[in-house]
């Protein structure tokens, strides 16, 4: 969840190969997961279903763009590395710390921009 980060030199996300949401058991949410009105599906015929265009918006204008660039790609199994093409981290403060659990297996960007809205 993006628009509410209470420490984002806390947060890291990664950018995954996308044929992780065809692995056995993944789905995808059209909101937070934890929100009550989120959908969820384990189909993929149902990814033209989300709202792409206010997904790939950068600014989040009202409470329903929040909703929707909360959706969620859920992997019940733990992620192997190799799914995960670049972590993104908020600033230089935290580099330090993903750098030692990750070592050389992933590449790591920091990328302010993520995490301003």
């Amino acid at each position: 969840m993006l628009y509410v980060q209470v420490a984002p030199e806390r947060v890291a996300h990664l950018d995954v190969n996308p044929i992780m949401i065809a692995m056995d058991d993944a789905c995808f949410s059209d909101d937070n997961q934890a929100a009550s009105m989120t959908s969820i599906s384990f189909s993929l015929a149902d990814l033209d279903k989300l709202d792409w265009r206010m997904i790939h918006t950068k600014n989040c204008w009202s409470t329903e763009y929040e909703r929707k660039k909360a959706s969620e790609v859920l992997v019940p199994s733990p992620l192997d590395v190799s799914y995960v093409k670049r972590v993104h981290i908020a600033d230089e403060a935290v580099l330090t710390s993903v750098i030692r659990r990750l070592a050389s297996k992933v590449k790591i960007s920091v990328s302010p921009d993520l995490y301003r809205w």
